[in-house]
C-alpha cells in the first residue's frame, strides 16, 4: 500500500513547486466530497501557481430529469459525470495539443467555451476526478478531507432548488467512495477545514 502524505496548503504549494516535470504540462487532481473545500482550495492554489483550472462540474451529463431520477446510486456514479469526455480532454493536453470544449451550463445561460493550453500548471477539481479511469492522467493526486459534521454544515448552508437531486447525488457519491475509495488513490491529503 502506498504512503499518502498529509500536508498543509503552504507545504502543498512548496511540494508542487519542487516537483519534477515530465512534460510541458503538470496536471494536479483535487478530489474530495461535496462541501469539502475543493473549489476554494483550487482557486487559492491556482493563484499561487498561476494555474489553469478545469472543473469536473463542466462534465455533468445532460439527460432527461426523469431518466436521472431513476438511476441507482451505482448508475448515478457511472452516468452523472462524463468522465470519458474529461479523459479525452486530458489525453489531448497530455499529447501536447491545446483543447477547447463547451461545458455543462448550470444556469439558463448558454455555456461559454473553455480553452486550455498544453503547458504550465493545470488543476482538475471536483467530485469523481479521481475516477479509476482518470487516475493515470495526473502528475499529483490530492484529496481534500473534511470531518463529516463540518461538511454537512457547509452543505446545509448552500441553497438547493431540488433536495431530491441532492439526495441522489449524495447516494452516488457515497457509492463511489465505498467502492473506489478516491482518498486511497491520492498522493497527498490536505484538510479542507481552512478553506
Amino acid at each position: 500500500m502506498k504512503k499518502v502524505e498529509t500536508m498543509c496548503f503552504e507545504a502543498l504549494v512548496h511540494h508542487l513547486q519542487g516537483a519534477p516535470w515530465h512534460q510541458d504540462i503538470f496536471v494536479v487532481a483535487l478530489e474530495g466530497r461535496s462541501g469539502s473545500g475543493k473549489t476554494t482550495l483550487t482557486h487559492r492554489l491556482a493563484r499561487s501557481l498561476g494555474a489553469q483550472v478545469l472543473h469536473g462540474d463542466d462534465f455533468y451529463r445532460i439527460m432527461p430529469e426523469d431518466q436521472r431520477a431513476a438511476l441507482t446510486p451505482e448508475q448515478g456514479y457511472e452516468q452523472y459525470f462524463e468522465w470519458q469526455r474529461l479523459r479525452a480532454e486530458l489525453a489531448t493536453l497530455r499529447n501536447g495539443s491545446s483543447t477547447s470544449f463547451l461545458p455543462y451550463s448550470w444556469t439558463d445561460d448558454p455555456p461559454r467555451q473553455v480553452s486550455l493550453c498544453a503547458e504550465g500548471w493545470l488543476i482538475v477539481e471536483g467530485v469523481y476526478t479521481l475516477h479509476p479511469e482518470l487516475r493515470h492522467l495526473y502528475d499529483l493526486k490530492v484529496y481534500v478531507d473534511l470531518p463529516e459534521e463540518l461538511r454537512r454544515v457547509r452543505l446545509s448552508e448552500r441553497s438547493w432548488d431540488d433536495l431530491a437531486w441532492v439526495q441522489r447525488w449524495e447516494a452516488a457519491e457515497d457509492w463511489y467512495h465505498r467502492h473506489h475509495n478516491p482518498r486511497s488513490a491520492a498522493d497527498v491529503v490536505i484538510s479542507g477545514a481552512g478553506q
